[in-house]
């Protein structure tokens, strides 16, 4: 996994299509294995185009054109496998377990809830031994002080 880029932003919104062009192109010029968006403020029905202007693999979590939203998307320039996902209801977390060339990792990327809510926490500490893999990555805004 020497190889293996990540980058993570709060994009403070890309519903715009000229924005969202700007972003996705800036970070595949970077060469980036893996994005870790949050406040991406996508909503289900433009998935599909986001996915295509990227080219590569996307996995979202989706909430309204102005609030809340990450993606995690992956490049093609690294072997990796999905075994699962998982999303809360909100748009403020996204985890996959995922092999990255031969090691099981967990891959958890949040934007966290802009008021005290442990209860969120509680449930990203969770996934990490829901999903029992050996090594882990953790993206995000926090939204803490």
């Amino acid at each position: 996994m020497d190889n293996i880029r990540i980058a993570s932003a709060n994009c403070q919104g890309l519903f715009t299509p000229q924005k969202r062009l700007d972003v996705l192109n800036f970070y595949k010029n970077k060469n980036y294995s893996i994005i870790c968006l949050q406040d991406t403020h996508f909503i289900p029905e433009i998935e599909p185009y986001i996915e295509a202007q990227w080219g590569f693999k996307c996995f979202f979590n989706s909430f309204r054109s102005n609030a809340r939203g990450v993606a995690i998307m992956l490049n093609n320039n690294f072997e990796y496998e999905i075994h699962n996902e998982k999303r809360d209801s909100d748009g403020n977390f996204l985890a996959l377990d995922i092999t990255i060339e031969d090691n099981r990792t967990t891959i958890i990327n949040i934007y966290g809830p802009n008021y005290d809510d442990p209860e969120f926490f509680d449930m990203v500490t969770e996934t990490f031994t829901e999903f029992d893999n050996k090594y882990f990555i953790l993206c995000g805004d926090f939204n803490l002080a």
